[in-house]
């Protein structure tokens, strides 16, 4: 379970990093792109390229930009960051009972309360513990 686990990891950030590394071996664009593209740069008259290579400096600035109205988020909707954390709050508790429930359950150390007050002794149950062959 570990290992699916770290697998789904490692490929979901090696996913995350494709369509960057895709998006710059390609040549082609959609057309709303190509029709930016045309407007901030000119066309290369040596290949005919009219696609920009990107700008890191246009780049930073436009996630500087997003990260601002990120940030800003909750002043300009306060009613659906009050709703927002009341959900992220009410959702942390069930986790955390689920959790608490899932552990009781794995290691046996639930609250149990029996019906029949004298019946306070628990069954067992014999499981056979395989041992390892001797060499």
């Amino acid at each position: 379970m570990r290992f699916l686990l770290k697998c789904i990891f490692w490929l979901g950030g090696v996913f995350l990093l494709m369509p960057g590394i895709i998006g710059k071996q390609t040549d082609t664009a959609p057309p709303a792109a190509q029709q930016q593209a045309v407007k901030h740069t000119p066309a290369n008259p040596q290949t005919g390229n009219t696609s920009p290579s990107p700008d890191p400096v246009e780049q930073w600035l436009q996630a500087g930009k997003t990260l601002q109205e990120i940030s800003t988020f909750c002043e300009r909707n306060p009613a659906l960051c009050i709703a927002g954390k009341a959900t992220a709050a009410k959702a942390g508790e069930q986790a955390l009972v689920r959790a608490k429930g899932a552990f009781d359950a794995m290691t046996g150390s639930a609250d149990v309360k029996p019906e029949n007050p004298a019946q306070t002794e628990p069954l067992a149950v014999k499981i056979p513990v395989p041992l390892p062959r001797p060499r």
